[in-house]
């Protein structure tokens, strides 16, 4: 039985003893949905605060000519007394178009993980915020049920801190704003 891990590839659920030397999932930003997506998790895991999402916008504002209108409008909501839960909103993306990935809660269930590793999560915050993560299903791998007894070492939640690892390589503002440039400046095919 295969069961789509993290979204773009297919693994098998004896897959979760993976050896050391197995090359892990991959995750890329592909489109605005990808890079939206890890933006949404960033903010709802925690991993970034208003202050970093804001930092890594300007960033990327100041490295490119001309920024879309999403990023100059995230940029102004994360510096703004906007409320963290509204934050990452984007009005003026097509969201049709988007195509967001699948695996957008495994995703920040990977960045919650990486924020208990970091210290800043208590680990009953860490099994709570990835158990409501879990709850009907939504996490690859991983039950309700099973969050308050599985170990924090477990294969299951190692292969989602790699999702959250590969997540931040992934928004690096020097990749985002040389390797995929059409999703932060305008260009006639893609106007928001």
């Amino acid at each position: 039985m295969e069961i789509a891990a993290f979204g773009r590839a297919n693994l098998d659920l004896k897959s979760f003893g993976r050896l050391p030397h197995d090359p892990p999932p991959s995750w890329k930003i592909s489109g605005i949905g990808d890079l939206i997506g890890a933006l949404c998790a960033l903010a709802d895991s925690g991993y970034w605060s208003k202050s970093d999402i804001a930092s890594w916008a300007d960033r990327i504002i100041a490295a490119i000519e001309t920024p879309r209108y999403w990023l100059v409008d995230l940029s102004l909501r994360a510096s703004s007394d906007v409320p963290d839960s509204d934050v990452v909103k984007f009005d003026q993306v097509d969201w049709f178009e988007a195509n967001f990935p699948d695996d957008l809660n495994d995703m920040t269930a990977g960045l919650v993980l990486l924020n208990f590793d970091c210290g800043r999560l208590s680990e009953e915050e860490n099994r709570h915020k990835v158990g409501e993560l879990a709850d009907g299903g939504y996490v690859t791998g991983i039950e309700i049920e099973e969050m308050w007894d599985i170990p924090l070492d477990d294969a299951r939640l190692n292969l989602l801190r790699l999702l959250g690892r590969e997540v931040l390589a992934s928004v690096d503002v020097d990749r985002v704003s040389s390797c995929h440039s059409e999703l932060v400046s305008p260009t006639r095919l893609q106007p928001f």
